[in-house]
């Protein structure tokens, strides 16, 4: 069913659209169900009406986003356009020519390839997928966003909106969390609670944006920063961490992938040092806490685990916020590393172990108190994802 929608402006203007998927319409308190089709086009042409009757960027967004949340272009965007329309720049409503790589068409075998590469790393950018499969970012972006229904938290692709079940998955991993605190002491925890993720560094320095702002007049040109196109020799960096500062770290060599049989060789070999280290622990009162990455959950990994009788920490599929290596630590060594040059893996290991040396004893016990605390919000917001 088509449904014509008419906007007027001042009595002689009239916008129509025509749209048909399902969508639910905000008339006042009530709600409209109706059929309709909305995309990009009328995203744009929606908002260059309420930037013509005067509505703020920000409230058009809440506007698009309350009707159609599945399709609705981000915050970011919408004021994008509200500042080409002020400043004359958009003259059609039509997209801009891209300069770049050519748009690629959204094939099902390209959103499947695209799938397959964040299932094997949720953390890949969206430059590296470009590069991968040679296809432009935005074409790239669309798929992760309106194909995959994806989007990004602490640098891990995770779904737009969370199902029922992921939402209660979240809730038992952080009532779980609470319960082993109440059950054994946040002592007790420091020293045996065993947190384990992967991340990339890369062997060349790493700007951030803050790194590009510098003082200028007005009458100054802006300043450019020349952006390497391609990607540089990297390493995987796989780490092993307790909130009393035991730690083991192991960095990949070049072509060497994380499977199930590299990450138990990682597992033995981490329990191996924190049973000789001085403050060592009994194999059978560790917990250990990693994602749901297929080498973490295989049946080899798991059969692994029960053979050296290590508690697993289960940990809520999409919740990197409920990992500590996601939510503070991964961004504290990049930050730490970013200005710094690596000739092999071997200078890698050893800057990040230095790193961890030095963490002070009051930053982890300050940071494990705030994954409790984390997970009691994630419980009263019943779930959904929360400031982290």
């Amino acid at each position: 069913m088509f449904i014509n929608i008419f906007w007027q402006k001042n009595q002689s203007i009239y916008i129509y659209i025509n749209l048909c998927h399902m969508i639910t319409f905000h008339i006042g308190f009530k709600r409209l169900s109706v059929k309709m089709e909305f995309s990009k086009s009328n995203s744009r042409f929606y908002a260059y009406v309420e930037w013509k009757n005067g509505t703020t960027a920000a409230e058009t967004y809440r506007k698009l986003f309350n009707a159609f949340p599945d399709d609705c272009p981000t915050e970011r965007t919408i004021r994008n356009w509200f500042s080409d329309f002020t400043s004359g720049k958009r003259l059609s409503l039509d997209d801009h020519p891209r300069s770049g790589r050519p748009s690629a068409t959204t094939t099902d075998d390209l959103i499947e390839k695209v799938r397959n590469i964040i299932e094997q790393d949720e953390r890949m950018s969206l430059r590296h997928i470009s590069e991968m499969l040679d296809v432009n970012k935005e074409s790239i972006r669309t798929i992760l966003h309106e194909n995959l229904n994806r989007k990004k938290i602490l640098s891990i692709w995770v779904p737009y909106q969370l199902t029922d079940d992921h939402k209660r998955q979240r809730i038992e991993s952080s009532r779980n969390f609470l319960q082993l605190v109440q059950q054994y002491g946040k002592e007790y925890l420091m020293k045996r609670w065993i947190t384990v993720d992967e991340t990339w560094i890369s062997f060349s320095p790493t700007l951030w944006r803050s790194d590009l702002r510098v003082w200028a007049s007005g009458d100054d040109p802006r300043p450019r920063a020349v952006q390497n196109k391609k990607f540089g020799r990297r390493t995987m960096l796989i780490l092993a961490f307790t909130a009393d500062g035991k730690f083991h770290i192991e960095v990949t060599k070049s072509g060497e992938a994380i499977n199930s049989e590299r990450y138990t060789e990682f597992i033995q070999n981490s329990l191996t040092k924190f049973s000789k280290d001085r403050r060592r622990v009994n194999m059978r009162e560790i917990l250990w806490q990693h994602d749901n990455a297929r080498p973490h959950s295989s049946k080899f990994t798991t059969e692994f685990f029960q053979k050296k009788h290590v508690e697993l920490i289960k940990q809520a599929p999409y919740s990197p916020d409920l990992n500590q290596c996601d939510k503070w630590l991964f961004k504290f060594l990049k930050g730490s590393l970013r200005t710094t040059s690596f000739a092999s893996e071997e200078e890698v290991l050893q800057a990040v172990s230095d790193i961890m040396r030095n963490l002070s004893r009051e930053k982890l016990s300050h940071e494990f108190d705030k994954l409790f605390t984390h997970a009691e919000n994630v419980i009263c917001c019943n779930g959904e994802y929360t400031v982290v």
